[in-house]
Order: C-alpha cells, then sequence, then structure tokens
C-alpha cells in the first residue's frame, strides 16, 4: 500500500558521495543524515505530497484502494511505455487520466517546512548559479562578436570613394599675349562626379567674382594687361552612393558628404615685347621700334642672339619696362665681351593697345659692317 513520507523521515544512505550530499536536519534536533538528492527530488511527486494517493499497477488497483477521492487527489498507474496520471474529478465523480502531468512545487510537498525550505534555498541557489554563468556566457560572445568585428575590419578594407573633381578651360591660349591686347574668352565648366552626388550648382568667377552660373559661358572685350584675369569654376553637389566592399555588403565609410569642389585657376596675363634687330639707322619713335625685324615676349627667357649680318653697321636692343641689359657677348669674335659698346637711351613705345610705354633702347654702332654675320649674344635681366 502507498506510504506517505517527509523528507525527515528519509532514511541516511550511508553510501552518498560528496556529489551526492544533502544534509537533512531533523526536526527538534541539531543532528544531521545524509540522503540521497535523488531520493529528496522523488519525494516531489512520491507519497510526500499531500493529494497524491500513490502509485498503483492499475486503473482498478487505483479505484479500489480510493473510490471516491477529493478535488486535488491525484495517482500514478503504471503502463507502458510510460506511466499515467490519473486525477479525481468530482464533477465526474471519478478518476480522469489527464494528458500533462503537472509540475509538482516545494509548495506541494509534504514534511517538515523547515526540511522544504533548505531543499528549495539550495536549488535556487544552484538555478542563480545557472542564470549567472548565462550573463557571463552572453558577455563572453559580445565580446567574443566585437573582436570578430575588429578583425574583419582590419581584414576586409572599405570600399575606395574618389572625391569629386571641377575644371574650367577655354579655346583662347593664355599664352602670346601682349599687354593692352583685346580678346575674348570662352569659357567651359566641367564637372567629373565621380563617387560624389550629382551637381547641384555652378559658379564661374573672374578674379573672385562671380560672372555666371551656367556653363559655356564668353567674357568678351577683356584687354589683357600686366596683371593676371584669373578665372575659377566651383561646383556644389549632393551626397554621392554607398558602396560596398569586397564582399559585396554596404560599407558607408568614407562616403563622400555633399559640398563644393573648385577648378584649379586659369589665367591670362599679358607681357610687353622686347624689339631688336640690325638696322640702318636706330628707331627714334613706336612706330620704327615696333617695326624691327625681330620680336620676343619679356617672359620668355632672358638669353637671345642678334645677329648682325654682313650688310648694317648699326645693332639695337629696345627693352620694356623692369628689364636691362646684362651683357652682349660676340660669339664670332672668340667670346668678345663688348657690353660697354651698348649704350642706353629712352623711347617711348605704344603697347597693343596704343597706350604709350617708357621702354629703354641699348644700341651700338661701328664704322664698318661685319665680314660675316656675327652673334651678339645677348643677356638681360
Amino acid at each position: 500500500m502507498p506510504q506517505n513520507s517527509t523528507i525527515s523521515n528519509l532514511p541516511e544512505d550511508i553510501g552518498v558521495t560528496i556529489a551526492d550530499y544533502v544534509a537533512i536536519v531533523t526536526p527538534g534536533s541539531a543532528q544531521t543524515k545524509k540522503a540521497k538528492l535523488a531520493n529528496i527530488l522523488a519525494l516531489a511527486t512520491g507519497a510526500g505530497a499531500p493529494n497524491f494517493i500513490g502509485k498503483f499497477a492499475s486503473l482498478v488497483a487505483l479505484q479500489s484502494y480510493l473510490p471516491a477521492g477529493a478535488d486535488g487527489n491525484y495517482a500514478v498507474v503504471t503502463a507502458s511505455p510510460n506511466d499515467e496520471e490519473y486525477i479525481w474529478d468530482s464533477d465526474h465523480n471519478a478518476w480522469v487520466k489527464t494528458e500533462n502531468v503537472p509540475a509538482s512545487t516545494f509548495a506541494l510537498l509534504g514534511g517538515n517546512a523547515a526540511d522544504n525550505a533548505s531543499l528549495a534555498a539550495e536549488l535556487s541557489a544552484r538555478d542563480t548559479a545557472i542564470s549567472t554563468e548565462s550573463v557571463i556566457r552572453t558577455n563572453a560572445d559580445a565580446n567574443l562578436q566585437s573582436q570578430v568585428s575588429a578583425l574583419s575590419a582590419a581584414l576586409i578594407p572599405h570600399p575606395t570613394y574618389v572625391n569629386p573633381t571641377a575644371g574650367i578651360s577655354s579655346s583662347q591660349s593664355t599664352g602670346g599675349l601682349e599687354v593692352g591686347q583685346t580678346i575674348n574668352i570662352p569659357l567651359t565648366a566641367t564637372y567629373n562626379q565621380n563617387d560624389g552626388g550629382s551637381q547641384t550648382g555652378l559658379s564661374i568667377k573672374k578674379n573672385g567674382t562671380q560672372i555666371a552660373t551656367t556653363s559655356p559661358y564668353t567674357d568678351s572685350g577683356v584687354v589683357v594687361s600686366a596683371t593676371p584675369v584669373t578665372y575659377q569654376s566651383s561646383v556644389t553637389f549632393g551626397q554621392g552612393a554607398v558602396k560596398n566592399n569586397i564582399l559585396g555588403i554596404a560599407d558607408a565609410t568614407g562616403r563622400i558628404a555633399a559640398g563644393s569642389v573648385n577648378s584649379s585657376n586659369l589665367s591670362y596675363q599679358g607681357f610687353y615685347k622686347v624689339f631688336y634687330d640690325a638696322v640702318s639707322s636706330f628707331p627714334t619713335n613706336s612706330a620704327s621700334a615696333r617695326a624691327l625685324g625681330n620680336t620676343r615676349f619679356s617672359n620668355s627667357g632672358n638669353t637671345f642672339t642678334l645677329n648682325t649680318g654682313s650688310t648694317f653697321t648699326k645693332f639695337c636692343v629696345v627693352l620694356p619696362p623692369g628689364k636691362t641689359l646684362v651683357s652682349v657677348i660676340d660669339q664670332d669674335a672668340l667670346n668678345l665681351d663688348i657690353t660697354s659698346q651698348y649704350t642706353s637711351a629712352s623711347i617711348s613705345v605704344n603697347d597693343a593697345a596704343g597706350t604709350a610705354v617708357a621702354y629703354t633702347i641699348w644700341s651700338m654702332s661701328q664704322s664698318v659692317p661685319y665680314s660675316s654675320n656675327h652673334r651678339h649674344n645677348i643677356t638681360i635681366a
């Protein structure tokens, strides 16, 4: 016949190991005894539970033992392959098989309340330890994920984002311009988007002041001077698209933000001309100076050659403001230095606009022509 038990009534098990050991305090005594944990846990669904009637070989045996139960009574009937649980159903006045085995709680355990509290405290401590271990593993997993992410960033390079560029150009050459010359300058602004966004605005500036917002644009009637005229384009653009890394995953590191970009400068500057030649008579005014057979711009280098020929006895060099004669070497007279034979005088020469400019004429004269051409190597500064 089934028998009710309490934890304190369990017999001491002398053969338990340290791992199985659970101390049981006997009520009213300071003495303890040892019992297997498995036996204590079995007690939770065994005869120690007050509503548990017992285990029976068959439903008939249960009905014979307790024909009429009370609400809350339950019993186990052995069956194959699993045992079956029956509860007393007062509505039908019969033992009814359940589909689920209820999880017993310590509140349902019979026996001394102090014993049940001790067991509950022990299992609660173990549950806390398991929870703590779970937190530790969760944190470790997060740390591992962080390390993997860092390693991925080191091994998987970010995509390369190329900044937009702007440009400005013209079919009008920037070279060979004389001070006072009037030109038309057609300007074309360009925008290379690269990995930036689409163009949202354009500004073409002349010496820092906006003169146009569309391209192409022609700046007409520009009078070239010794002071450079500078053009620049500035383009505003939107945010660029996100590119994928080598794994095909979107990576916005380095993505081009909305902004603006400036072109390099396009400059136009005029220079004064240098006039030189072998002549029958020296120039005395702008027209005769500008009529000399050889010209070069003052920015074309500081050394050039005047060929004397074998006809004339006069040789001259007409220099613009800021230039002076340094030396004259006769390369066909054993590199004789003849600088002192060139003397200077003032002369007015017009620029390309017809404006008078104070030039200096350096001239040399001899009694007879050279028998053959001599090369006067002239250096200015």
